[in-house]
């Protein structure tokens, strides 16, 4: 279905490019022979090498064993991504195509996509967005709460930019001006698509590798189970049979023993292959979303008001037929989200807040296959400040769920340590040095409730504008059960080229 709508957009795409001018050489003439249509892209290569604090701390280098050891402790991961942008750039229409291609993982993965593939038209006082494309709804900087139109890909989500890490949604955006500084905007998305996470490798989530385990472990035993009673059933059914058809027990118990075993394989393997995880088809109108908002300056203070109704992207995780079937259900909630924005300068600090209300069909908090109600929020601040080239962000993201003294074993969001709050601070501090040439960066986040966190220190050194060398290195901390102290054991140092064109 993707594929045939992709199609659909690439000839509306060219039929309103057509529609844009009356020809392309009245394009070029009005635009002083400058081509409305550009090419551009990235080419982004490295490799990382990931270090495990734990097996590093078990070798002591004395002779050039051990530094073979060590160095079989770390290894490479190799990467490459090429991105390819096509943009046309009209009076009235603006389209753009984003094609990437990326080789990881020692370089035996291989994948392509469009990553954007859209039309802009423009006819005051309104505009129409149309395609594969990502929208942004929110004042925050690199993290959003209110943002809910397109999806997150988590299966490599480290050190990737916002836009990045966002997955295109098929979506049709009208967009209204009104007075000097009021804009509606008004979306509709289809299909749905949920967040991506890795089904594997060491980016796996404990929570993830915990549900592989727990299906891993009913499936072996349902298996087992099959087993026995296929071979059971059969080996009397047919024991029976041919010994009151011939009367000779020897050759009973064979006939049963041998066709008990095929039997048995049989189910065991059919057992074996059914689908373990049943999960809905979001590519149905049925999963249709539609989203509302307006922004508005009043008092040198930038404003916005947001309504999202459609689902919430983290899945609801059914186990309850596991033991019996074999099989986990996987759902997503119906959500209304609220959203609140704002901007303003104060005291010289640039200043943001999103706060979003999620309202979810568990209206009384006593459903527990559904999520709770709940609420989200952000606020931060940056600046240039008067020491060198120093400039400061930080940021505060959080989550409270409602009803959570309702909340009990068995509930999709219990928890054992009954913490029901999140709050994690965000910062980026960067300065540069020798005319720019030189940006040192540290990123990091802590969480409040769990004391992990994630450390990023990185150097960027750029040869020219568009060709940069970038060294970074990554540590995670805390305890195994948290966001980042599950990846404690993947710290990494990277080394990459990035050029731009």
């Amino acid at each position: 279905m993707k594929n045939t709508i992709l199609i659909s957009i690439l000839i509306i795409f060219s039929a309103f490019a057509g529609y844009a001018q009356e020809s392309f050489f009245n394009t070029l003439k009005e635009a002083g022979g400058k081509s409305p249509l550009s090419i551009g892209g990235k080419i982004d290569t490295g490799g990382r090498y990931m270090i495990n604090p734990d097996a590093l701390a078990s070798i002591n280098v004395n002779n050039s064993s051990d530094l073979e050891t060590l160095l079989n402790t770390i290894p490479l991961y190799p990467y490459a991504q090429t991105v390819l942008n096509f943009k046309y750039s009209g009076d009235k229409i603006k389209a753009d195509i984003n094609l990437s291609n990326n080789i990881n993982e020692s370089l035996n993965s291989i994948t392509g996509k469009i990553d954007e593939a859209y039309i802009h038209f423009f006819s005051s006082p309104i505009d129409i967005l149309a395609g594969y494309t990502k929208v942004v709804w929110g004042k925050g900087d690199g993290m959003h709460v209110i943002d809910r139109l397109n999806a997150n890909d988590y299966r490599d989500f480290i050190n990737q930019d916002y836009l990045d890490r966002r997955v295109s949604e098929l979506m049709l955006k009208l967009g209204v001006t009104a007075g000097e500084t009021g804009y509606f905007e008004f979306a509709y998305e289809p299909v749905f698509t949920p967040d991506l996470y890795p089904e594997a490798g060491i980016w796996l989530s404990a929570q993830a590798a915990g549900l592989q385990n727990l299906v891993s472990s009913a499936v072996e035993k349902l298996v087992t189970d099959t087993y026995t009673s296929a071979y059971d059933n059969t080996y009397n059914s047919t024991y029976q049979a041919v010994l009151s058809a011939t009367g000779d027990s020897g050759q009973a118990q064979y006939a049963a023993t041998q066709a008990a075993g095929l039997a048995a394989s049989a189910a065991a393997q059919q057992k074996q292959d059914e689908e373990h995880l049943v999960l809905p088809d979001t590519d149905t109108l049925l999963y249709s979303q539609f989203a509302g908002r307006y922004t508005f300056s009043a008092a040198g203070v930038d404003l916005g008001f947001s309504d999202y109704f459609g689902f919430l992207r983290n899945p609801v995780i059914d186990t309850s037929s596991l033991e019996s079937k074999g099989t986990v259900t996987i759902s997503y909630d119906r959500v209304n989200t609220f959203g609140l924005e704002a901007s303003t300068v104060f005291l010289g600090f640039n200043t943001w807040m999103e706060a979003a209300y999620n309202l979810t069909p568990d209206y009384n908090n006593n459903e527990p296959m559904v999520h709770n109600n709940s609420i989200q929020y952000l606020a931060g601040f940056d600046r240039d400040l008067p020491i060198h080239n120093l400039y400061m962000n930080i940021q505060i993201i959080g989550s409270y769920i409602l009803g959570s003294d309702k909340i009990e074993n068995g509930d999709i969001e219990y928890k054992s340590d009954a913490i029901y709050t999140n709050n994690t601070l965000a910062w980026f501090v960067s300065d540069t040095f020798f005319n720019e040439l030189l940006k040192l960066e540290f990123d990091g986040a802590y969480n409040f409730e769990h004391q992990d966190y994630i450390l990023m220190p990185k150097a960027d050194f750029a040869f020219t504008d568009d060709l940069h060398l970038i060294v970074l290195y990554t540590f995670f901390n805390g305890n195994a059960d948290t966001d980042f102290g599950q990846y404690k054991n993947n710290d990494f140092a990277e080394i990459k080229f990035v050029y731009t064109f």
